[in-house]
């Protein structure tokens, strides 16, 4: 790789990212601390040259907080922001941060008075630097329930129309509006754009660099029409909602009909599901629910393995005692690891609970909830919050190998072990329905 670095530089003397990873590489082979900080310095002023080139350039910024991450000084994030904010309050990136910062107020109406009082700055020629401002006020008075407010601030959002992500924005403000039961003429309008953009709906991981712009990945024709398929249903079914709520029973279930027809996803579904559930329709929620379990069961299928699991001798509880292999023998086990960082653990960790209050008093059901050590101590385990609001038993791994013998490079990772020792499942990342319903319905492995 050191290698390479030289030869990219030979022939591009000034590649920026190239520069700084060889520095990083070179202070990590720098054998006494006083030519460790000397080649620190060369990083820092690498980076500080970049930012006076462009300090208010968004992809600039990008490249200097990038700088910052290379050399592993994600603190220093912030402060760089800080200063582009103070510095040129007046620029679009500075009003961009500025928003940013205000997005973080708790105070529901200490952050409604900074936002309109930003709003003050507005013109005709710098509206466009104003738009995340109105786009929190939109969410904000739509949660109030303030339906003239909402649409004042929802018309002020500035929408990019060539812009891949067009139909998920229409499909977000009209979900923010149907959540909050407000302005449906308006929310009928954003699902509807939605759905006639199905054909364009995003597939895929679409990247946007300020130098080049979006970034489209091509998709075969079979992705496409699934991913044309979903939008339909999805939209199809936020239009019923709307129906819903306005009362007209009769159209909704007709849009539910044809989103069904058009795609079995779980939005769909969780949203055909709300109107039938509404309505009173037991008949029809049967009928659905029926058909949430079989799509559930062929996916869950997909996801079913069979191989030895590694020994479980190097957990802990929160009292750091070891847990002795032998006790788990001839138990159904869910593994599931975290982090106390880890923002999707800590939004399964509710599902976790309530599976986890299913199956505790069955004496062939062990639940290990683990931290995995990464970027935690078994002191970060033991003061986790989460020890007053859960049940569950939670415990500590102490091998820094654990996840490349379980087979997992993110987090939250959940794996069920039959009596035989043998993994059965196994779900990486935080997506509850798959792995709830596989332990639930396969937990007598034996």
């Amino acid at each position: 790789m050191v290698a390479l670095y030289k030869q990219e530089l030979a022939a591009y003397p000034d590649n920026y990212d190239c520069r700084l990873w060889l520095l990083k590489y070179e202070e990590g082979k720098a054998e006494s601390p006083a030519q460790k900080a000397a080649i620190r310095k060369q990083a820092h002023d690498l980076i500080a040259q970049k930012w006076n080139s462009a300090p208010t350039d968004r992809g600039n910024m990008n490249k200097v907080t990038m700088g910052y991450l290379i050399l592993q000084e994600p603190t220093r994030l912030d402060s760089i922001r800080k200063v582009v904010m103070e510095r040129y309050p007046e620029s679009g990136l500075g009003r961009s941060l500025r928003a940013d910062f205000i997005g973080k107020e708790k105070d529901t109406a200490k952050r409604i008075r900074l936002l309109e009082a930003a709003l003050k700055a507005e013109t005709a020629s710098n509206a466009d630097d104003f738009s995340p401002y109105h786009d929190q006020l939109f969410d904000l008075y739509a949660a109030a329930k303030d339906s003239a407010r909402t649409v004042y601030h929802a018309g002020k959002v500035r929408l990019e129309m060539k812009d891949p992500n067009l139909p998920r924005f229409y499909k977000s403000m009209a979900q923010t509006l149907i959540d909050n039961a407000v302005a449906l003429p308006l929310a009928r309008t954003y699902a509807e754009k939605a759905l006639a953009l199905a054909d364009r709906w995003p597939a895929g991981l679409i990247r946007y660099f300020p130098e080049t712009g979006h970034i489209v990945p091509k998709v075969d024709d079979s992705t496409r029409r699934a991913v044309t398929a979903q939008a339909k249903g999805n939209m199809l079914s936020m239009v019923g909602l709307i129906d819903m709520l306005e009362g007209k029973d009769a159209n909704a279930a007709a849009h539910m009909q044809e989103a069904l027809a058009a795609s079995h996803d779980h939005e769909t579904l969780d949203n055909v599901s709300r109107f039938y559930r509404t309505t009173n329709r037991k008949e029809d929620l049967a009928a659905v629910d029926a058909l949430r379990l079989e799509e559930l069961k062929v996916s869950v299928a997909k996801q079913m393995i069979d191989r030895p699991a590694p020994a479980l001798n190097s957990f802990v509880d929160l009292k750091g005692k070891p847990v002795d292999p032998a006790s788990l023998r001839g138990k159904v086990v869910l593994i599931d690891f975290w982090a106390t960082w880890c923002v999707p653990c800590m939004q399964e960790m509710p599902f976790v609970q309530k599976l986890y209050d299913g199956f505790k008093d069955n004496p062939d059901v062990v639940f290990m909830i683990i931290n995995t050590g990464a970027k935690n101590t078994l002191q970060d385990a033991q003061n986790w919050k989460g020890n007053k609001t859960y049940s569950f038993p939670v415990y500590y791994n102490t091998d820094t190998n654990i996840s490349e013998k379980f087979g997992f490079n993110i987090i939250p990772a959940t794996y069920v072990i039959d009596k035989n020792g043998r993994i059965r499942f196994a779900n990486i990342g935080f997506e509850d329905r798959r792995w709830n319903l596989a332990f639930a319905s396969n937990y007598r492995w034996h």
